[in-house]
């Protein structure tokens, strides 16, 4: 329970009074309030001290506006939050219940939240939204939450990566990550066990609070608990509880934070601490932050651009991005809720061509949905003035057309991502900055094709 203080504390999930944006499950209710050494366990930090979200706070105290930004997969998204109303179910979700909390602890603030989250996509899969959002956004985020555990980190340097490049765009900005266990795993599988070891390590180096919900459910059991009041299913999209208790925890954690708030001149500390958005045209504000933890980690080389020229994004397109191919073959549309990408089901047939534009680096990154059931493969095709290399894939050539196979074994879908980089001038052709790059799909019932974005 929230410790006595004279200031505001946000509620847990029986205090929390409904309202008509965001959907509360009756059965919350029933739920008990789990003891404070719960929650403790959950603060998985050698420090307890984080002045930008104490900043927050006192903003939120002042009237003020926040802006909140939530990555994350589809539990983030609210799967399974409320089985008897699917389409509500970002309303029910833990981000949303957060939000609910905050705007009753802080009824004379303006609260705004952008629910990123979307199913099927791990840290890395974020990582390119992540830079397309905050170079082409002119919002100042105050805080980003990072919520990928049921659906994996990506790549041990994922996480580094899109820290530097949200204290690249958003310097005064909180950034946060949330961590439990991958729930179709047993406790201590290795997966778990690295992707616990990169967020613990890599949030101390930057002093970034770290949540830890796995430890707050061991925790609990070893007081006698039941797990699945935590955690109410086998499968990665739990019931409502662990939507419930997410929030209570992100409560908890704001609530300890309000307490250092009301010490002596603490106010005073962090009141100059506001967020600033700032678009560098260059890497030097990067170099000038704290030296990488992994000596792999440098914006200068990572995986997506960080100053896009083009982008098609699915989610938001633009102006120029196609709605469809000629005779429609492709179209842009959702084939599942909150899901929309450039879609065929029609084999050996037409194109869709995508226009991009290329610096001096040519570098694209292609996303494309990978599942077990109803995917085919699709081929992609080069219209410029270079060859091309698939990073990671080198030992398919140099060339202009590849194959991007969408099928695959694991009883998962998920997105996919691509990076071709130049390689070199074709002979005899005249270096030239746009391209044009096509797709077909060259086998199978169906492909979806879900953002190009080139530097």
């Amino acid at each position: 329970m929230p410790r006595p203080g004279s200031g505001p504390r946000l509620p847990n999930h029986l205090q929390v009074k409904p309202a008509s944006w965001f959907y509360l499950p009756d059965d919350v209710g029933n739920l008990p309030l789990l003891p404070d050494e719960v929650w403790d366990a959950s603060l998985d930090m050698d420090s307890q001290h984080f002045p930008l979200l104490q900043a927050l706070l006192l903003r939120l105290q002042r009237n003020e506006t926040v802006r909140i930004q939530i990555y994350g997969g589809s539990m983030t998204f609210g799967e399974g939050c409320c089985t008897s109303c699917k389409l509500r179910q970002r309303d029910c979700s833990w981000p949303m219940q957060v939000l609910a909390r905050l705007r009753q602890s802080f009824p004379g603030a303006t609260i705004l939240m952008d629910h990123r989250a979307r199913g099927g996509c791990d840290l890395e899969c974020s990582l390119p939204e992540v830079v397309m959002t905050l170079s082409g956004s002119d919002t100042v985020y105050d805080w980003l939450i990072m919520d990928f555990s049921q659906n994996g980190m990506g790549r041990l340097t994922t996480f580094e990566e899109i820290v530097r490049v949200c204290h690249f765009f958003l310097p005064n900005t909180l950034v946060m990550v949330i961590y439990s266990r991958d729930m179709v795993n047993k406790p201590g599988n290795y997966r778990d066990k690295k992707m616990y070891e990169t967020y613990r390590a890599v949030s101390k180096h930057y002093k970034l609070p770290f949540l830890n919900y796995e430890a707050a459910m061991q925790k609990f059991i070893s007081t006698g608990g039941n797990e699945t009041l935590m955690w109410s299913s086998k499968s990665r999209h739990p019931k409502f509880s662990a939507h419930a208790f997410y929030a209570d925890m992100l409560s908890y954690f704001c609530n300890r934070q309000l307490e250092e708030l009301e010490k002596v001149d603490a106010k005073s500390d962090v009141s100059t601490l506001m967020p600033v958005l700032r678009k560098p045209r260059d890497l030097q504000p990067d170099q000038e932050f704290i030296k990488p933890l992994q000596e792999k980690v440098s914006l200068a080389n990572i995986d997506v651009c960080v100053f896009p020229l083009t982008q098609h994004v699915a989610r938001e397109p633009s102006s120029s991005s196609p709605r469809s191919s000629a005779t429609q073959q492709w179209s842009l549309y959702e084939d599942r809720p909150n899901k929309p990408g450039w879609i065929t089901t029609t084999e050996n047939g037409e194109a869709i061509s995508f226009n991009m534009t290329f610096s001096s680096r040519p570098k694209l990154m292609v996303q494309y949905l990978r599942s077990y059931n109803n995917i085919g493969d699709a081929e992609m095709h080069f219209d410029s003035s270079y060859l091309w290399i698939w990073k990671g894939q080198r030992n398919l050539g140099v060339r202009d057309t590849f194959t991007l196979k969408g099928a695959w074994a694991e009883k998962i879908s998920v997105t996919q991502n691509a990076l071709f980089t130049k390689e070199k001038l074709k002979p005899n052709v005249n270096e030239v900055n746009t391209a044009t790059i096509s797709f077909r799909l060259a086998k199978g019932p169906k492909f979806k094709l879900i953002s190009l974005i080139s530097c």
